[in-house]
């Protein structure tokens, strides 16, 4: 344990715990690492405007904590993972303008008439509070 992220810009944290990740339009390339899935105490996960790509990591869903997750305008595919059902306290998710083809989102996220006219690069946007896990513990009965 140290607390040398705390110091790094884009970083905050709480009792040497990392709290916030905030690399808006930094030009990030390459994956989400795994182990993103190990900081408990996340609440609000920023990288949208990157060149990230490959998929959303499972491990998402180990964040119990997170509230935001802002994932729009990068490259990223595969599909959206189903872990984020157990994103309880999650109030934001974006992850527009991506990769993401209409068989790897989950039909109860978006229109399947607009994941046609905007073909690979399907848009979803989603801000719609605590109900977020209403609709993704529907979506994974079906």
């Amino acid at each position: 344990m140290t607390n040398a992220p705390c110091g790094w810009k884009g970083i905050s944290c709480s009792d040497g715990h990392v709290t916030k990740i905030e690399l808006i339009d930094n030009k990030l390339k390459g994956y989400i690492p795994e182990s993103i899935g190990n900081l408990g105490n996340l609440t609000a996960l920023y990288l949208s405007s990157n060149q990230l790509s490959g998929p959303i990591p499972e491990s998402i869903g180990n964040l119990g904590n997170l509230t935001r997750l802002y994932l729009d305008n990068n490259n990223l595919s595969g599909p959206i993972p189903k872990s984020l059902i157990n994103l309880n306290n999650l109030e934001d998710l974006y992850v527009s303008k991506n990769k993401f083809s209409c068989d790897e989102i989950p039909s109860s996220l978006i229109n399947p008439k607009d994941c046609t006219v905007v073909s690979t690069t399907t848009l979803i946007s989603i801000a719609i509070g605590s109900a977020i896990a209403i609709g993704l513990a529907f979506l994974f009965l079906l």
